[in-house]
């Protein structure tokens, strides 16, 4: 029998059978709908996949690519979506542009979008959305590539920063200036990002024994408001920071 044949043949109630819930929890996981908890969503999308199940769609390409990006008014993302649009042009393919403003549950919705619009692929540059999205993504068959971000268990092609690098040479550069007294804002400290991109501040900077002291750290959240607040903070210190990574 062929695996396409076999696929077809898994039913929703096989799948809430194998989870351990409800064939309506299994509906909600599968369509990104309802208030499931992130761990039930991501082990019901893991088996659904394991019995091989295989959502309706068409096999028409679309030549469209959804690109989902955190902030349009940040001036990272405009030459990054100029510059992604120019070689999908190029190869006769469309963009579909999602903005989520750090708002995990816009961006949830636009991969439910592009899923409907049976787009040919999805880029995924921000850190605000849950693995289980990504999931469904890869259940319903769609390539996908996520930006400076490592997932761990989840079988997706990334394109990573060498964030560890660019940290080193900017605190090498602020210590030959002679500073030694350098604060840091930071992302949000509940992001692996943010946390990796502070463990290398702190390496980078005992490598010229210095130490970082909790009240030189301000936790931002990538938007120019919080940075703006940090950096009036930082002015307020006493003794005040010389340099500010």
């Amino acid at each position: 029998m062929k695996q396409e044949e076999m696929k077809k043949k898994v039913k929703l109630k096989d799948i809430a059978k194998a989870a351990g819930v409800s064939i309506s929890a299994v509906s909600f996981a599968l369509n990104n709908k309802g208030s499931l908890n992130p761990e039930t969503k991501m082990k019901i999308l893991k088996i659904a996949q394991e019995l091989g199940y295989a959502p309706e769609r068409e096999c028409k390409k679309t030549y469209t690519i959804g690109l989902v990006i955190s902030d349009v008014t940040n001036p990272f993302y405009p030459a990054v979506v100029i510059g992604v649009e120019n070689v999908l042009l190029k190869h006769g393919y469309s963009l579909f542009l999602c903005n989520t403003d750090y708002d995990p549950d816009l961006g949830c919705t636009s991969i439910k979008r592009f899923i409907d619009r049976n787009v040919d692929g999805v880029i995924i540059m921000t850190n605000r959305l849950d693995d289980s999205v990504i999931e469904l993504l890869k259940l319903n068959r769609i390539p996908v590539v996520v930006f400076d971000r490592n997932i761990e268990g989840l079988d997706v092609s990334g394109l990573l920063v060498d964030f560890q690098s660019g940290i080193s040479e900017a605190v090498t550069h602020l210590v030959n200036l002679g500073h030694t007294d350098i604060a840091i804002i930071t992302g949000p400290l509940d992001l692996e990002t943010a946390q990796a991109r502070l463990r290398a501040f702190r390496i980078a900077l005992k490598r010229y024994q210095i130490d970082l002291p909790e009240d030189r750290i301000f936790e931002g959240d990538f938007k120019m408001r919080s940075g703006e607040e940090a950096m009036r903070k930082i002015l307020k210190l006493d003794p005040r920071p010389t340099a500010v990574f």
